[in-house]
């Protein structure tokens, strides 16, 4: 019995940033949609996070700041992977394109691949340095997750540029 409710303890930060990421990913949703370009995505940064902090009973304690921030991250992800599933299929319609006259260009849906799994690893890394930097102090669980949070960030953005070369 003990054991269950320590597993209910442990999935409730879980549950809370899914509820978190519902409740204020409006505002970061209609920047998003109305981003004309890549670049214009970076100002989308921190309309989740932001008003959840000041707007959530504990936003502004460690512990509230972290679960914010972790819920626009959650956000990043998703919008992360489906911009990489459609910067694939793209890059493997360039490849099916060149593969008959230009087969040494037909690479890219396989390069990208690899450049991603990489990114995966160096942003783990990053954070993972960000974390261990602010020593015992309650500012590494901010540096982590707001790296995190920034990097995915940055890479959604990277990934709408890659399209917008080909447009």
């Amino acid at each position: 019995m003990r054991a269950l409710a320590c597993l209910a303890f442990l999935a409730t930060p879980a549950v809370a940033e899914d509820d978190l990421l519902v409740r204020y990913r409006g505002a970061i949703d209609a920047c998003y949609q109305q981003a004309s370009e890549s670049q214009a995505v970076l100002a989308c940064q921190s309309r989740l996070a932001a008003p959840c902090m000041e707007q959530e009973p504990d936003g502004s304690s460690t512990h509230g700041m972290v679960a914010c921030i972790h819920a626009e991250t959650l956000f990043w992800d998703e919008k992360l992977n489906a911009e990489y599933r459609v910067t694939m299929r793209m890059m493997r319609e360039q490849d099916s394109a060149d593969r008959a006259a230009r087969p040494e260009l037909a690479q890219r849906e396989e390069r990208l691949r690899a450049a991603q799994r990489a990114w995966l690893t160096y942003r783990d890394a990053s954070c993972a340095f960000d974390d261990i930097l602010w020593g015992e102090g309650s500012m590494r669980k901010i540096a982590k997750v707001s790296c995190l949070s920034s990097m995915t960030a940055g890479r959604t953005v990277d990934l709408i540029s890659i399209r917008e070369t080909f447009q």
